[in-house]
């Protein structure tokens, strides 16, 4: 894509014979425009470019509504270029294709008319009138565009173009301007006239394969008639494409009146004349007498430039007349195009053959020609030779082209040896560690030789190692805070990334190995929390396990101190021990609970739960020593009632057995030796102890029988009125 100064361009929005238009963006106030590009190598005219500058500043002054605003225009190299305002809804083309009411079509045709008369009226021809040149803003409005091949009128040093050359679009171009005759600004009027005529139809009147046959029915076929429904526009086309200018509408302000009074302008009369001077003019040249001959011997005249040759001879030898005479005056393209229009009449012709092949070798060797000097001022030598030996291919005699290939030998030898040079320079540097001055060597050589691959290859690499240079810190950093974050691979990839760039950078070797340590350290603790989480089951806890438990992960924290997973794996532990101490508190076991918060404190003391944990113990401790304090207070005060009614009970028994005793006793009762009233009280209140009983065998014939001891018992009972057992009352009886 090419450069224009002052602009950024950002794609090709369309692009003719002649010219390129992009959407660019104007640097200076960052606006978007359309820029054309004119290839001034197009044109054989060493004055191109100071007649294009000079046209374009009049031009740029035009300021109406209908007509595009022109920002700037200039040259650059072999291009010349429009900046014009960029206008996205589309051209004239885009909008006949989709259709067009008659009314609207008249609307646009009036406002293009009125943008043509202003522009006539400032001596400016268009010539290139056609529907891809009308362009629309987004309120509708049409704007008359494209005014590269303008001419000015009446100005012989500002003429764009050539005399005789026709240049324009076929389909829509003049008579006059495809003969290369003068123009003016009726035939900017005949180009309107085929645009009006296809936005009514949809189809420019002249229609056929070549470019030939269009320009032959332009100069003698006669206007078709409109379809029915359109009739009324038949007259003002019939006056605007006439084929003589003279019989056309003088103005474009005339064409505008017989539009808006088409019944009452002047400018119609005589209409139906012309109409059938047409067309007894296209029938005589097409009649079956003359047939195809006749029109081009017509049209060989006309495009002789005013020079009228006699009807008895073969326009074919003044088509190789004018096209060899453009071919000796280095106009390879006006020779072609005449040799075109000699071949349309006999095809098979040797010398026009001949003259074509001839004419676009030299064309083709001037092309390259140019090219080559343009590659010569760039600096680009060795392209500049490939296409010297192309156009030497072409015309090998070719003498600017062997005088060029000579100059660019030369200087080639030159630049290489100074190029070489440079290179090992660079290279020496290299070695020696100054990159920068390695690096500015190879500049300076590739200023020299910008084709030279070598010092393009170490230009490269000279710039890498620079920018590896420059990054060096920056990754150090980068890797540091990496390994603070404990993003251990991340950082190990981009070192290992760093050392292929840098190899032995002593910051970078050093990382490599704390990462690399570190790595292996993750490894070990993963190992052993996984150990640790085997040895003690969180659903298997007890309350004795603490000290092996902190005993198993301090061994991990003196790997790692502090790790995120050993905090995780106590935190995980001393939840546990919180749970099972809440369960023992709720089922009142505290001692339990007391153990588990013990445990709990050795793995995590600043366990979040310990606290409200220990307080919870408490709490419930002090409740269970309150609880026991009343309940022995309230066991005391049953004793001391039990105790009370004992001695009540002893006191009544007491006093019972003294009342037994100071009664008489029954008569059924033996009497016995009276023992005293103390004695027997002492003896019931505070009863001797009873001798032990003798063994069977210990008891001889000897032993004494008396009373049996219970029969005391049995006779206090008999005194307190209770009943006697069986036995007591057969052993106690008299």
């Amino acid at each position: 894509m090419i450069e224009v100064p002052g602009y950024t361009i950002v794609r090709k929005i369309g692009e003719g014979g002649m010219a390129t238009v992009y959407l660019a963006v104007q640097q200076s106030l960052g606006r978007r425009v359309a820029l054309k590009v004119i290839k001034s190598t197009q044109i054989n005219d060493s004055n191109f470019n100071d007649r294009f500058l000079k046209e374009g500043r009049i031009i740029a002054q035009f300021q109406h509504p209908q007509i595009i605003t022109i920002y700037d225009f200039g040259s650059n190299g072999p291009h010349s270029y429009f900046s014009m305002e960029f206008l996205p809804e589309g051209t004239l083309a885009q909008h006949i294709e989709r259709g067009l009411s008659p009314e609207r079509a008249l609307e646009i045709i009036k406002s293009v008319s009125g943008a043509l008369a202003y522009a006539h009226r400032r001596g400016v021809i268009h010539r290139d009138i056609k529907p891809q040149n009308i362009l629309f803003r987004q309120d509708g409005t049409p704007v008359l565009s494209d005014f590269g091949i303008a001419k000015i009128v009446d100005a012989d040093d500002t003429q764009l173009t050539a005399p005789g050359l026709a240049i324009g679009s076929p389909v829509y171009m003049s008579p006059e301007q495809i003969t290369g005759k003068p123009l003016d600004s009726r035939s900017d009027l005949y180009s309107l006239g085929i645009v009006f005529y296809e936005m009514l139809v949809r189809e420019p009147p002249y229609r056929a394969d070549d470019v030939i046959s269009i320009a032959m029915m332009h100069c003698t076929q006669p206007l078709p008639r409109l379809p029915d429904g359109l009739g009324r526009f038949q007259p003002v086309l019939q006056k605007l494409l006439a084929k003589t200018p003279a019989e056309r509408f003088e103005t474009a302000e005339q064409l505008i009146d017989a539009l808006d009074h088409p019944e009452s302008s002047a400018s119609l009369r005589n209409l139906i004349d012309t109409a059938r001077m047409d067309q007894t003019l296209g029938g005589a040249l097409f009649s079956k007498k003359s047939g195809l001959i006749g029109g081009l011997s017509l049209l060989a005249m006309l495009v002789g430039g005013g020079v009228y040759l006699a009807l008895n001879r073969q326009p074919v030898d003044s088509y190789e007349q004018l096209a060899l005479k453009h071919f000796q005056n280095g106009e390879f393209t006006q020779s072609l195009e005449l040799v075109k229009l000699g071949l349309a009449a006999s095809p098979e012709d040797g010398r026009l053959l001949a003259l074509r092949e001839r004419a676009e070798r030299y064309r083709s060797a001037a092309d390259l020609l140019e090219q080559a000097r343009q590659n010569r001022r760039d600096g680009s030598f060795e392209q500049g030779l490939r296409r010297v030996e192309d156009g030497l291919r072409q015309v090998p005699d070719h003498g600017e082209l062997l005088a060029l290939r000579q100059a660019l030998q030369t200087q080639l030898r030159e630049r290489q040896g100074e190029a070489d040079r440079l290179l090992a320079q660079a290279h020496a540097r290299w070695q020696a560690g100054d990159l920068e001055g390695g690096l500015q060597a190879a500049e300076q050589g590739l200023q020299r030789a910008p084709d030279h691959p070598e010092l393009s290859t170490l230009r490269t690499v000279l710039q890498n190692r620079l920018k590896e240079r420059q990054l060096v810190p920056q990754l150090v950093d980068t890797v540091r805070e990496l390994l603070r974050q404990g993003r251990l691979e991340d950082s190990l990839k981009r070192i290992e990334d760093g050392l292929l760039m840098v190899p032995e950078q002593p910051d970078l070797l050093e990382l490599r190995r704390q990462a690399s340590a570190a790595i292996a350290a993750n490894q070990r603790i993963d190992e052993l929390l996984r150990d640790c989480a085997n040895r003690f089951p969180l659903e298997r806890l007890t309350g004795q396990q603490g000290g092996e438990i902190a005993a198993c992960y301090r061994q991990i924290a003196a790997l790692a101190p502090d790790p995120d997973r050993v905090r995780a794996a106590l935190q995980q532990v001393g939840d546990r021990y919180a749970e099972l101490a809440d369960a023992a508190i709720r089922k009142a076991d505290l001692q339990l609970a007391g153990d588990y918060l013990a445990q709990l404190a050795l793995i995590q003391s600043g366990h979040p739960r310990l606290a409200t944990l220990n307080h919870l113990l408490q709490t419930k401790r002090k409740q269970a020593e309150s609880e026991a304090r009343r309940a022995v207070e309230e066991e005391a005060k049953r004793q001391a009632v039990e105790d009370a009614k004992r001695r009540g009970a002893e006191d009544a028994k007491r006093r019972a057995i003294e009342k037994a005793l100071s009664e008489p006793a029954p008569a059924n009762i033996q009497a016995r030796p009276k023992a005293p009233a103390t004695t027997v009280l002492k003896s019931e209140l505070n009863p001797s102890p009873k001798p032990a009983k003798p063994r069977p065998e210990l008891a001889g014939p000897s032993r004494q029988k008396g009373p049996k001891t219970h029969c005391r018992e049995a006779l206090l009972k008999a005194q307190l009125g209770e009943p006697l057992s069986a036995t007591e009352q057969e052993e106690c009886q008299p």
